[in-house]
């Protein structure tokens, strides 16, 4: 499942960015193929970062979209990251701080607003019961 779709990367960077990073072929037009790998790839490095705290269905939010896109576009343009460094760091730089995210969500630092709380590990070694804890006291 793709978080992200079509009308996402036009959204975020208009029709004629999105032939530029897509169009190898000099066709003139978006290269649906080379943007649904790229859509799915970044998805499954999102899901992979946090199903280990969060459980299915993921609301998709609007941070949701920016995580998986700003994935998803350097999944498109690492190939021409070999020959214009420069032009395409700005992709590897949001692709960095997107995956710096998910570690944090991962690791707990960051929540995934609008999906359910993963649930909280109980170290403490009390068994939780629906009855005020009392201290125990000496019969006379």
């Amino acid at each position: 499942m793709s978080y992200v779709n079509k009308q996402d990367f036009v959204e975020r960077l208009g029709e004629r960015k999105l032939i530029q990073l897509t169009d190898r072929s000099n066709s003139g037009a978006v290269d649906g193929k080379r943007l649904t790998v790229a859509a799915l790839a970044a998805s499954d490095t999102f899901d992979s970062y946090v199903f280990p705290r969060y459980t299915a269905p993921i609301s998709v939010t609007g941070k949701v979209k920016q995580v998986v896109l700003d994935i998803a576009l350097y999944e498109m343009v690492s190939d021409l990251l070999e020959t214009d460094e420069g032009k395409y760091k700005i992709y590897r730089d949001r692709w960095q701080a997107a995956l710096r995210y998910l570690a944090d969500v991962q690791n707990g630092k960051a929540a995934l607003v609008g999906s359910p709380a993963p649930p909280v590990a109980d170290t403490s070694g009390h068994i939780p019961t629906l009855f005020k804890t009392v201290k125990a006291r000496r019969c006379p």
